[in-house]
């Protein structure tokens, strides 16, 4: 059988803690295996290190200096992004007879416009995995201006996936839609098929490195010092879907009331603001020796200090990121908040206690849940037994398995064209 000749279109492709881009390039290079992938991206992704690791993919940077002038502008990045992917559909338009199908992979959700009704009909398009809706329940933001403006980017978000005419017709061209979450609402009748897909993945671990991480597991267990690791994007207020502002000022009245030091908060920024915001957080401590803050980390720094670390702490409403199964694969339980994405991932896992929903009202119930939770895992065959579920869990999420389910869409779209 010729292999298949895929083109994925990958706004985010690599990058070093961009979890679009990690997934991308991951699922890229187990699907160039089976297939021939020509994947289209910004040019500043494609490096000779993303040459390197995906030998039998050609890349395509699509990118003019006229519109690179709108990229770090306020609200440039939207315009940007609209441009590009007009430019990636002409581009694509233009050579159409090359590709036996077309996958959007990234930059997934449906309140950014597209073009994929431009690409020639004669090629079927597969959109997704999309993500989006998420909105944290409106009794835990704080504040009427935040209600309000909060509610206002969500009901804006609404109208685009509903009306926006560009995105209506790039569904009604699109063969098939993948979805990362069974309740995302889509627009009705504006699609010719769906199938659920989730997008998060982990490296297969080899049987020598699994009998090391057990090793680990084992040598956490009798360490006299808890690490707990955060990791994502301050906003400087104590309302956001991510909550990290949340999670840093739990951690430091938990260590301004702690008698003993045998904890260590780690902390692993992204945003360009970050530090300063933290500095002016972390003013409260008195213990400052409690806390490790590191900035714009590169992906294999993070798995290495997620090995590490006997916790990972995620408050966050927002989809749920390739951080959490890449901690799993690990052997690092989660602590999370009750019915969120994090939460649906190791949801069978009922032995680690979850943080309470109406608990992020206050911060002092944060920070006392999450005393609860490591407390009731100090017991050293506790904290095996554990780790070890979310280690078993994570290998249902492997690169490979994703990949070859991917094939496997694209192959039955093909056989559904050509009856």
């Amino acid at each position: 059988m010729n292999k298949l000749n895929v083109a994925l279109i990958c706004y985010a492709f690599a990058g070093k803690n961009n979890s679009e881009g990690l997934i991308a390039a991951n699922i890229s290079k187990y699907l160039s295996k089976k297939c021939n992938l020509t994947i289209f991206t910004r040019s500043n992704n494609i490096n000779d290190l993303v040459l390197r690791k995906n030998r039998n993919t050609s890349f395509i940077g699509v990118d003019n200096k006229f519109f690179l002038i709108f990229k770090n502008k306020r609200f440039g990045s939207r315009v940007y992004s609209l441009i590009w992917h007009f430019f990636v559909a002409i581009k694509l338009r233009e050579m159409n007879y090359k590709f036996d199908i077309v996958h959007h992979f990234n930059h997934h959700t449906l309140s950014t416009p597209h073009f994929l009704w431009l690409i020639d009909k004669s090629i079927p398009i597969i959109w997704g995995p999309l993500n989006s809706n998420e909105r944290m329940p409106i009794f835990l933001e704080r504040g009427i201006h935040n209600k309000v403006k909060n509610l206002l980017a969500y009901l804006f978000k609404i109208f685009i996936q509903k009306f926006s005419f560009l995105n209506i017709y790039a569904m009604k061209r699109t063969d098939l839609i993948l979805i990362s979450r069974n309740n995302l609402k889509l627009p009705p009748n504006s699609f010719n098929s769906i199938q659920h897909f989730s997008q998060l993945g982990c490296d297969v671990k080899k049987k020598r490195d699994s009998i090391q991480l057990i090793e680990t597991i084992k040598n956490k267990a009798l360490e006299k010092e808890t690490r707990l690791i955060v990791i994502g994007r301050l906003s400087g207020y104590i309302s956001s879907l991510k909550n990290i502002d949340i999670a840093l000022n739990s951690c430091i009245n938990i260590s301004n009331e702690s008698t003993e030091r045998n904890l260590k908060f780690i902390f692993i920024l992204t945003g360009p603001n970050d530090q300063s915001i933290a500095l002016r957080l972390l003013k409260n401590a008195k213990f400052l020796s409690d806390f490790e803050i590191h900035m714009q980390k590169t992906y294999y720094e993070v798995q290495k200090l997620l090995k590490n670390s006997h916790y990972l702490l995620n408050l966050s409403y927002e989809s749920a990121g390739l951080i959490n199964v890449e901690a799993a694969s690990y052997g690092t339980p989660l602590i999370c908040v009750q019915n969120t994405e994090a939460d649906k991932l190791f949801l069978k896992i009922k032995d680690i206690k979850r943080i309470k929903e109406n608990s992020l009202r206050n911060i002092s119930l944060v920070q006392k849940e999450i005393l609860e939770i490591i407390n009731k895992t100090r017991n050293k065959d506790d904290y095996i037994r554990i780790s070890k579920m979310f280690l078993t869990k994570s290998s249902e999420y492997m690169w490979k398995e994703k990949s070859k389910k991917l094939l496997e869409i694209y192959y039955s779209i093909l056989s559904c064209k050509s009856k």
